[in-house]
């Protein structure tokens, strides 16, 4: 996603702290808190807020890091008014895989996927 300015960029990478702020003060949903705050983290350690690398990262936020980031792309958004489809979207993923993205959660991913596609061309 590009930016208009740093401001923008600045603004819009405090939304995973923000989440966290206000969930945490939910009993119910306290336990759920870290991983709003850990769904921006990459894989590689290039992510935010805390720069988390690998193994570090909640596995229930690099799961919801892969599904949210899904979720963007095969969605219109005020930067992309035409989506991508299902299967641009798991290539996407997949050339991620590694880097943004927790290899194994992506193949997990996308075996659920390609499985909810009938005739998909979705390759492994």
């Amino acid at each position: 996603m590009k930016y208009n300015n740093a401001d923008e960029m600045q603004q819009i990478c405090k939304h995973p702290e923000l989440g966290y702020s206000i969930v945490v003060k939910v009993p119910f949903l306290k336990e759920c808190a870290e991983i709003l705050l850990q769904h921006h983290e990459r894989y590689d350690g290039s992510g935010y807020p805390k720069g988390l690398i690998g193994t570090d990262i909640m596995l229930e936020a690099r799961i919801i890091a892969v599904a949210d980031a899904f979720d963007a792309m095969t969605s219109v958004r005020p930067y992309r008014n035409i989506p991508l489809t299902k299967s641009e979207a798991v290539e996407q993923l997949l050339i991620n895989s590694g880097t943004q993205f927790d290899a194994n959660t992506v193949e997990c991913f996308v075996k659920m996927v390609a499985s909810h596609l009938t005739g998909s061309s979705i390759r492994m």
